[in-house]
């Protein structure tokens, strides 16, 4: 039951011989006929036990889910409470990407120079965990991708940093150059993934120019200079590249070059169609969204806001901290499928969730399905009945220079999308069921880190595999 849906835990049943051992195991001496129900975390050592006694083995599926609520609240609260990211020495491990510093202005100037359209460099202070997070996976992406570029340490180069004019007393700024010119400024979390991502966005087309026969590529997915189907494409389709529309088009993607995938198809035949222009965002990996349109609003603000909306999912599959405070930032109410005993069908909830109007303008969509770990840590946190399935709307208010999370819910009843949808307008005007304070917030937001530490410590063991494997060759 366990490892269908955490990866990370197996099951497995343990015979303990009481009569030989009876000193040194304690169940042995609890005077109770039974068994001693455990889980633990091989890594931590973190547990939680119960002893059942062989009336209540009839239950052994209640009380095991029992079991493990408490476990995933012992585990979270702790590591949340236990984690101190900057007392880890994270840069004793320098030596694996001290390949990619740049230790003078000559260096930093001469791979500006040499590229012969964009390179990338990273300015950074050394000595905290963010620095080297952002460290190790730019390494990692200027070794994957072949880039031009390094990093440049400015708590010992100052002087580079302040002649770039980059503040070396913040956080990790990534700038990519173009034909040695400063052209456009990282924003992103600093992921290997999205570090990688916005790097080859950045060495495409502002706007890929589109004909009529290489429109069912992009919509498919098929970008070049990509070896995978890229997650969002969004394509404008207009008769005359001189229309107002077009032009605060290209004027956005130009300014956000590298942060969305954009492409256009200009003819004159595209004026005999109903709607145009129109923007269609196609998204190849969503199952419940693959597509959606806008022509009716095209002013800037409204062009922005959709494009926005693009880079999500229909869905956010809550599984891990970092999903659920990325699904809680945006501007809506999030709305969550709650279903922990995978029993409910949630084809209709997915139907409005599919719906571009209903994201856009009332609520973004989450989903939490089966027992996984943080799911029921995190709803532990959120309704006090959280045994049973229910639709979740968290709301945010920005009160007294705090976030807090208002909390409304109802049972999932085998409602229809319309139903739901009736649901989710009416519930905002219901009071809090519950109210979540700053403190579960500061929590939730240290097991994100926990999670990014983690991934840190997988890069670490990759590039040390990685250099012992030249080692070897050599």
């Amino acid at each position: 039951m366990l490892s269908v849906d955490n990866k990370n835990i197996e099951s497995s049943i343990v015979e303990l011989d009481c009569e030989n051992q009876k000193e040194k195991i304690g169940f042995c001496t609890s005077n109770v006929d039974g068994l001693m129900l455990t889980i633990q975390c091989m890594k931590t050592w973190k547990s939680v036990f119960k002893i059942v006694s062989e009336a209540l083995y009839s239950d052994i599926r209640d009380i095991t889910i029992e079991l493990l609520y408490a476990f995933s609240k012992k585990f979270y609260t702790e590591v949340a409470l236990d984690l101190q990211p900057n007392k880890e020495n994270w840069w004793s491990n320098v030596q694996l990407i001290s390949e990619s510093f740049l230790d003078s202005e000559d260096a930093v100037h001469e791979n500006i120079a040499k590229s012969k359209q964009y390179a990338f460099i990273l300015y950074l202070s050394s000595g905290d965990f963010a620095s080297f997070e952002a460290a190790i996976h730019f390494h990692r992406v200027l070794n994957s991708l072949k880039l031009t570029g390094g990093i440049v340490d400015c708590k010992h180069h100052s002087d580079i940093c302040e002649k770039n004019s980059v503040d070396h007393q913040g956080s990790p700024v990534l700038i990519a150059y173009q034909d040695s010119e400063k052209y456009q400024t990282y924003d992103g979390e600093f992921t290997e993934k999205k570090i990688k991502d916005w790097s080859r966005r950045i060495q495409q087309s502002v706007i890929a120019q589109l004909s009529e026969s290489i429109v069912p590529k992009y919509r498919s997915g098929i970008v070049p200079g990509f070896d995978e189907i890229v997650d969002t494409v969004t394509m404008m389709f207009v008769a005359d590249k001189k229309d107002p529309i077009y032009k605060n088009f290209r004027k956005f993607a130009r300014e956000n070059h590298g942060k969305y995938h954009f492409a256009s198809m200009v003819d004159q035949g595209i004026s005999r169609w109903a709607h145009n222009p129109a923007l269609v965002t196609v998204k190849p990996y969503d199952e419940y969204s693959k597509a959606f349109t806008l022509y009716d609003d095209l002013s800037w603000d409204t062009m922005v806001k959709y494009l926005e909306e693009g880079t999500r999912p229909s869905i956010h599959e809550i599984e891990n901290s970092g999903d659920f405070l990325y699904a809680l930032s945006a501007r809506q109410p999030l709305v969550i499928f709650y279903d922990p005993t995978k029993t409910k069908n949630p084809e209709q909830f997915n139907r409005l969730a599919s719906t571009y109007e209903v994201r856009q303008d009332e609520a973004v969509f989450g989903a939490i399905r089966g027992l996984s770990l943080f799911g029921i840590y995190l709803t532990q946190n959120l309704i006090p009945d959280f045994l049973r399935s229910n639709y979740i709307m968290l709301e945010k208010d920005h009160g007294d220079m705090h976030l807090s999370l208002c909390v409304r819910t109802k049972l999932i009843n085998e409602e229809t999308s319309k139903e739901i949808h009736i649901w989710l307008k009416d519930v905002k005007l219901e009071k809090c069921i519950a109210d979540i304070d700053p403190y579960v917030m500061s929590l939730l937001e240290k097991i994100a880190l926990f999670e990014r530490m983690e991934k840190v410590r997988d890069a670490i063991s990759d590039e040390e595999k990685s250099v012992t494997q030249r080692h070897d060759e050599l």
